[in-house]
């Protein structure tokens, strides 16, 4: 009796190997650590692409305000932008303009609520780099710029 006593003391104070445990942990964190690096890189590389079309719409808007109604102005009339030359001049400026690999569309040109003022907006279809998990469709990203003539 004694000595199934002392077995049992000895099977209680003795501590199990976890050695087993940190085997399959360790992949999953590897696993968990990868999937959190790529939808880091693909989400900063949707931050820069919508940085980039933000700085091409502020352009094209500017572009755009060089488009002043001469005819109308020596008119007497206010400050009018012609819309029409306008978007020959966004799409000169466009013409070729890639973000990286992505196209850029525009997606309208209209005069603003102040006489003068040109709103040019843009959009562009930015696809995933490495996560493509996280859906098949890429993101659209949309820019304004808006400049106004004095």
């Amino acid at each position: 009796m004694r000595s199934l006593a002392m077995k049992l003391a000895a099977r209680v104070g003795r501590r199990r190997s976890d050695v087993g445990t940190a085997l399959l942990l360790y992949p999953a964190g590897v696993l968990v650590l990868l999937l959190f690096g790529a939808m880091a890189l693909d989400l900063s590389h949707v931050r820069n692409e919508r940085t980039e079309l933000s700085n091409l719409a502020r352009s094209a808007a500017d572009d755009a305000a060089a488009a002043i109604d001469v005819g109308r102005l020596r008119a007497g009339d206010p400050l009018v932008i012609d819309l029409a030359l306008a978007r020959r001049f966004v799409d000169a400026d466009l013409t070729g303009a890639h973000l990286g690999a992505v196209r850029v569309h525009v997606d309208s040109i209209v005069a603003g609520t102040t006489p003068g003022t040109v709103v040019v907006e843009l959009s562009a279809s930015v696809p995933h780099i490495i996560a493509t998990w996280m859906g098949d469709q890429p993101l659209r990203v949309r820019a304004t710029g808006r400049r106004t003539v004095t």
